[in-house]
């Protein structure tokens, strides 16, 4: 699954509605999905991108009731898991960036989730 396409799936997993624009800052193609902000001073449309953004990712987890887990002692650095739904897991392994690899697993699990509510 391409960047937008996770990006999609988990967005609609979380119930957000998201507007793709092309980012005036690039010469070449780049689009950003953009998001309702609804805060006092900030603009109506915020960047919305959980693979990049911490709390975007945290706050899909905590919409989602998505559990991390951490295991330090493995070896080969760093592991752990992602669970939701009660019982889908995605593995971390090899971790050298905790917080690109999570936020990854994060959306990967959004994604899933939304997978699984088209199914049925």
């Amino acid at each position: 699954m391409k960047k937008r396409e996770l990006l999609e799936a988990a967005a609609r997993a979380a119930g957000i509605e998201i507007e793709w624009e092309r980012d005036p800052a690039f010469v070449q193609e780049r689009w950003q999905a953009m998001v309702p902000c609804g805060w006092v001073g900030q603009p109506s449309q915020c960047e919305w991108n959980p693979l990049r953004e911490d709390g975007d990712a945290l706050r899909l987890a905590v919409k989602l009731g998505i559990g991390i887990e951490w295991w330090e002692s493995m070896p080969n650095g760093i592991c752990g898991r992602v669970n939701f739904d009660g019982n889908g897991v995605i593995l971390m392994e090899n971790v050298h960036d905790k917080a690109v690899i999570l936020r990854s697993a994060i959306v990967r699990a959004a994604a899933a989730i939304d997978a699984q509510r088209r199914e049925t």
